[in-house]
């Protein structure tokens, strides 16, 4: 599982976000803070996937934390939310390369909008050995661009997948696995897999038996 922690000097909307969190068995909340010292003591001896803060905290705002994280060699990620809406403060959360940001009060589904695009930055540094432009551009730029629908028949990679599942139905494959066996890359796999899930032609289950972070695996419906 990854972990989270929360910082928000609201307790409410500290309860509300690991509510949030905990509808899906994909992360663990270590810790609820309400300052950012006490966060940033916790950090200095854990190791946490994700911290989802207040832009403004008592005696820190994110951009002075995530300096003192950097200072410390901490490279949690960080999803920001906040109640302030000038654009000033937006301009210094993509300047601290936040994962997302979100205004309150925001909904469920906005939020699972954000931790789904730290899942797919995450699970795809995960299984990179090596990073080439088309790797940059992916982590960079393509959740932010709509992509078009999936259709049956289309050739490439696309085809290739959708051969390779249902020429052995009863399996199921990880992201790595499939680049491997079809010499794609693991970003161009994760990207139409993503599609065809969505088009509803493969499933995704998530599989907590690897030791270590879980896997997607996919596989026919």
């Amino acid at each position: 599982m990854r972990k989270a922690i929360i910082v928000d000097q609201d307790p409410m909307v500290s309860f509300l976000i690991r509510g949030y969190l905990e509808r899906d068995d994909v992360f663990y909340v270590a810790g609820e803070f309400h300052d950012a010292k006490s966060a940033l003591t916790f950090l200095r001896d854990n190791t946490i996937d994700l911290m989802i803060m207040d832009f403004f905290v008592p005696d820190y705002d994110a951009a002075a934390l995530k300096k003192a994280l950097l200072s410390e060699d901490c490279r949690t990620n960080v999803i920001l939310v906040t109640a302030c809406r000038d654009a000033s403060s937006l301009a210094e959360a993509m300047h601290l390369g936040a994962v997302d940001y979100l205004i309150k009060p925001f909904s469920y589904e906005r939020l699972k909008q954000a931790l789904g695009r730290y899942m797919d930055y995450a699970q795809t540094i995960d299984g990179l050995r090596s990073v080439d432009q088309e790797t940059v551009d992916y982590l960079l730029h393509a959740t932010q661009q709509p992509e078009a629908p999936v259709q049956k028949g289309v050739g490439g990679v696309e085809q290739k997948i959708m051969a390779y599942i249902e020429e052995r139905p009863g399996r199921d494959f990880t992201v790595k696995e499939l680049a491997d066996r079809l010499g794609s890359s693991v970003v161009t796999v994760r990207r139409y897999l993503k599609r065809l899930q969505e088009a509803g032609r493969v499933i995704a289950d998530i599989d907590y038996r690897t030791g270590g972070h879980p896997r997607i695996r996919y596989r026919l419906p």
